[in-house]
């Protein structure tokens, strides 16, 4: 079988090395233990806001939300005491300024780590710093906090992306109870984690657990993106079998003058686990979506790209006689790698998409070495 790269894209957003915990003269502060007057509170809180982004009642009752996130989150009994690090929940922090660029973001989320009273035993803290005009931000989650959620800050920053139109207008309660909200949900909920068997097939009658109105190339059964951004990647799949009408190769045991006229039909499965968690069975997934998704019966021009999110890997499978080099895309997911880890997976997509029809047109996302093969060996 074709041996595909495994890509972490979700190692975590970039731990970036310690900074200083002022940036040219600026001393921030942490409200765990005495500074939280400064930030904007009368007692100990995990929430700083030096600039009065927020009123105050805005504050309070994020800060109250915060301080529950724990519970909500740890599969704890009622009055079983803490300390075993598998039943944390997570414990939060929240950093907003009014002004920040990138270097003050990064300042502040190294001082939050190194400072605030988190959760030092466990280490299952979740860190959001946000730059209320510039709308910058990060989100760290220790990449050892693997207890009984599997919440990264993919998800986190899928939640804050979301809610760029409250954000941009000001809303910054409106937004951070959103985020808030949704990381707990996301942080209680219990995925599966698919097998090739079990994952929906969105060609067969299967659609709707894929979150489609109607039969298509696409499956997204863990609800990773909303209705309008899969109708967006429906579009880009169309695009793509419109593109790569014309390439240069044919299939290549099929030459009739349809086949050679017809573009690549992409099939796309994305999902949160499989099972396993290896790139091995993602792969074997792949390779039966391939040839139980029936994209192109006639003309066997099309392939599957598959995505664990939060395994980190990614493969791509095509029919045995395909010209396709698949190596390719090893080189599409690497230059996509940044939009990954900032949770901009559909502009990623898209650029997958864009680099691929660019290359079919060109060529170049074929093997032309030997065109009088009819069968291409892929052991």
């Amino acid at each position: 079988p074709l041996k595909l790269h495994s890509f972490n894209m979700l190692a975590t957003l970039p731990i970036f090395a310690f900074l200083l915990n002022t940036v040219v003269g600026e001393k921030f502060f942490d409200p765990t233990h005495g500074d939280f007057k400064k930030c904007g509170f009368s007692r100990a809180s995990l929430l700083c806001d030096p600039d009065s982004v927020l009123s105050e009642a805005a504050r309070v009752h994020l800060d109250n939300e915060l301080k529950v996130m724990e519970p909500r989150t740890s599969s704890r009994k009622r009055h079983e005491k803490k300390g075993n690090c598998s039943l944390a929940g997570i414990t939060p922090a929240v950093y907003i300024v009014k002004d920040g660029d990138e270097d003050k973001i990064e300042a502040i989320t190294s001082f939050v780590k190194e400072n605030w009273k988190l959760d030092k035993i466990c280490a299952n803290d979740m860190i959001i710093v946000l730059s209320a005009n510039e709308t910058q931000y990060h989100v760290y989650r220790n990449p050892n906090a693997t207890h009984q959620t599997s919440l990264g800050p993919y998800d986190v920053a899928h939640y804050i992306n979301r809610e760029v139109d409250n954000l941009t207008a000001g809303r910054m309660d409106a937004a951070l109870g959103n985020i808030l909200q949704k990381t707990v949900k996301r942080a209680t909920a219990k995925y599966p984690a698919w097998k090739r068997t079990t994952f929906p097939n969105p060609m067969r009658g299967e659609h709707t657990e894929c979150g489609l109105n109607a039969a298509g190339p696409f499956c997204d059964p863990d609800d990773i993106f909303d209705d309008e951004e899969r109708q967006v990647i429906l579009a880009n799949l169309a695009m793509f079998e419109e593109q790569t009408r014309h390439s240069p190769v044919a299939s290549s045991h099929n030459t009739t003058s349809f086949c050679r006229d017809r573009g690549y039909t992409m099939g796309l499965a994305v999902m949160r686990r499989a099972e396993g968690g290896t790139q091995k069975k993602l792969t074997e997934m792949a390779h039966y979506a391939t040839n139980t998704w029936k994209l192109d019966e006639k003309c066997g021009k099309h392939f599957v790209i598959a995505i664990s999110l939060d395994d980190g890997f990614f493969a791509v499978t095509a029919p045995a006689d395909s010209l396709m080099r698949m190596d390719k895309f090893t080189k599409y997911f690497e230059e996509t790698g940044a939009l990954f880890v900032r949770a901009e997976v559909r502009l990623a997509l898209r650029g997958i998409f864009t680099s691929a029809a660019e290359d079919a047109h060109s060529g170049a996302l074929f093997s032309l070495f030997n065109r009088r093969r009819r069968y291409v060996s892929r052991k």
